[in-house]
């Protein structure tokens, strides 16, 4: 329950609606989109967790050109996660292009040129830590 609490008030941080973890998404039975939105780790917990936004809910008017969105998002996130900034960046770029109001992107956008200008130490994990409840 706790970590639910937190992941309900990650929401106003990372921009979206409905959050959950890896957990409660291998637990789902139906088919339900989700997009990977980091790993955190989050006030009271040791180990990061994989957290994910819930994205059933959203038409055109709430979430625009969602497909081009998430392709785009999806590479940075993969460039991200290698340590390739300019990717990265090129793909929040693209991701914003497409949808202009997507936080997420615009966090991982703000993320990659801060480490392409002061790159993270070599045993950098990718970690996000949240610290608020």
């Amino acid at each position: 329950m706790n970590l639910a609490s937190r992941l309900e008030s990650a929401n106003k941080f990372y921009g979206t609606n409905i959050l959950i973890g890896a957990s409660t998404v291998g637990e789902l039975t139906t088919d339900t989109r989700t997009r990977e939105i980091d790993l955190i780790r989050v006030k009271g917990k040791k180990e990061p967790v994989e957290v994910f936004e819930v994205l059933d809910h959203h038409i055109e008017a709430t979430f625009a050109n969602l497909e081009r969105t998430l392709e785009a998002y999806d590479n940075g996130l993969a460039a991200y996660r290698e340590r390739d900034w300019q990717a990265a960046m090129s793909s929040f770029e693209a991701a914003l292009s497409a949808n202009p109001f997507d936080t997420p992107s615009q966090i991982y956008l703000g993320r990659a040129e801060a480490n392409l200008k002061t790159p993270p130490p070599d045993d950098w994990d990718g970690v996000w830590i949240l610290t608020q409840k």
